[in-house]
Formats: C-alpha cells, sequence, structure tokens
C-alpha cells in the first residue's frame, strides 16, 4: 500500500557550505558506486536531533528487499558545523548531490514551504510538509 504524500515539490539552486555535509556527500558517492547496476533511490531526513532515527535503516532493508539501492541518510542540521545551518542550505545540498526526494520533519515542516515550487493539496490544506520531490 502506498502512503499519501503530503508534501511539495523543489528544484533548488545549490550553494553548498562545506561545515559538516562533506562527510554526508562522502558517504552517498560510496554507496552509489558499490552499486552501478542496480536502480538507485536517495532520500534524506531533514530536521534537528534526529540522530537516533530508525528511519534510515528500515527503508534501506525495503529497498533490498525490491533490489532497490535505496539510499536514506539523515540531514540532522544540530550535527552539521556549528548547528546553524540554515533549512535553504540543507536543501540546496540535498538538490546539488542529487537527492530523489526528502523526508521533512520537527523543526521544519512548516519551514520548507517558502522553499518549494508547488504544494500538494493536502500540505496546503495543513500547512505542513512531510515529503519533498527534488526535481533537476
Amino acid at each position: 500500500m502506498l502512503a499519501r504524500i503530503t508534501g511539495g515539490t523543489c528544484r533548488g539552486k545549490a550553494v553548498i557550505r562545506e561545515d559538516g555535509l562533506a562527510s554526508v556527500a562522502t558517504s552517498i558517492k560510496t554507496r552509489r558506486d558499490a552499486a552501478p547496476d542496480t536502480q538507485r533511490i536517495l532520500v534524506g531526513l531533514i530536521g534537528r536531533g534526529i540522530q537516533l532515527s530508525r528511519t534510515p535503516a528500515m527503508h534501506e532493508a525495503e529497498g533490498r528487499a525490491r533490489g532497490i539501492a535505496y539510499i536514506y541518510r539523515l540531514l540532522d542540521a544540530d550535527g552539521m558545523g556549528d548547528g546553524r545551518v540554515r533549512l535553504e542550505e540543507i536543501v540546496s545540498f540535498a538538490s546539488y548531490f542529487g537527492f530523489d526526494g526528502l523526508n521533512v520533519t520537527f523543526p521544519y515542516k512548516q519551514d520548507i514551504i517558502p522553499l518549494l515550487d508547488e504544494l500538494s493539496e493536502a500540505a496546503e490544506a495543513i500547512g505542513s510538509v512531510n515529503t519533498v520531490v527534488l526535481r533537476g
């Protein structure tokens, strides 16, 4: 069963800061290079204080079960540099590195709305976004 997506789409411009994001970028490249002949999907969870999230392990296990290299990375603002990274920078980073989509959690579910090109009817109605589809 597919979940209903409450979100929007974004065509981000890349303005990348060096602090805190380099290790995520290296991890992404390593995982992509390890599975060259497999369908690959790269997604991330944006939030604060999410280092203990079980979401990446659950999604990656489901991807493996379906024969998909499902790469799921935490984009935790608290763990990036001095913790003052802006949401715009995280979205730009994700767009620049070819993320296919993002899940959004605390505290960004409303803050991300002005950065999106369009919203689903559900996201508009509740004024909150859970999922962002990134389009080149």
